[in-house]
C-alpha cells in the first residue's frame, strides 16, 4: 500500500511547522493516519484491493478495488472502520493521560483535534464517511440512482445550514 501526501497537506504541514506548531501537526497526522488505518484493515478483512491512501489537509482518501455488486455490508464494515479506529484511539489515549503518561497540554491537543475530526467525519456529506455509511443503509432500501441524488441533496442541505449557523455565529 502506497501512503502519498498531497501538495496541500504539504503546504498545511510547511505552515504549521513554521508557525511552531510541531506537536499539533504530528498529533493531526497521527490521528489522520490511525483513522485512515481503520479503513485498510477493514478493507483487508473483507479482501478488498486496496490501491492507496492520500493524506488531504482536512483528512485522508483510501483508494480501493470494489466491484460494483460488492456485498454492502463489506463495505459497510469498510466506512465505519475509520469511525471506530478513532474511538478506540480515543479511549487509548484517555488512559495514557489518566496513567500520567500523556501530558495535559498533548491530550487538550489531541482532544481537541480527535473530537472534531471525528464529528467532521460522521457528517452526511459526500466523499466523507457518514455520507458514505448513509448511503450504504439506503442502498438496501433504494434504487442506487435515487441514493446518489438523496446524498446530493442531503450534502447541500447539511452543507447549507453548517454555512448559516456559522454566518449568524456571533
Amino acid at each position: 500500500m502506497k501512503i502519498k501526501f498531497h501538495f496541500t497537506y504539504l503546504l498545511m504541514a510547511f505552515s504549521f511547522v513554521i508557525c511552531g506548531y510541531f506537536i499539533n501537526l504530528i498529533i493531526f497526522t497521527f490521528i489522520i493516519l490511525f483513522h485512515e488505518l481503520g479503513h485498510f484493515i477493514m478493507a483487508k478483512i473483507n479482501n478488498f484491493d486496496v490501491k492507496s491512501v492520500t493524506i488531504y489537509p482536512y483528512g485522508g482518501l483510501i483508494h480501493l478495488n470494489i466491484k460494483k455488486n460488492s456485498l454492502i455490508r463489506r463495505e459497510l464494515i469498510v466506512a465505519c472502520g475509520g469511525i471506530l479506529f478513532q474511538i478506540i484511539l480515543m479511549i487509548i489515549i484517555r488512559l495514557l493521560y489518566m496513567l500520567g503518561i500523556i501530558r495535559l497540554y498533548v491530550y487538550n491537543i489531541f482532544t481537541m483535534y480527535n473530537s472534531s475530526i471525528l464529528f467532521f467525519n460522521m457528517l452526511p456529506i459526500t466523499s466523507l464517511d457518514g455520507s458514505k455509511i448513509l448511503c450504504l443503509l439506503f442502498y438496501y432500501i433504494l434504487p442506487y440512482k435515487y441514493v446518489l441524488k438523496l446524498e446530493l441533496y442531503i450534502s447541500m442541505l447539511i452543507v447549507s445550514i453548517l454555512f448559516f449557523i456559522n454566518l449568524y455565529r456571533v
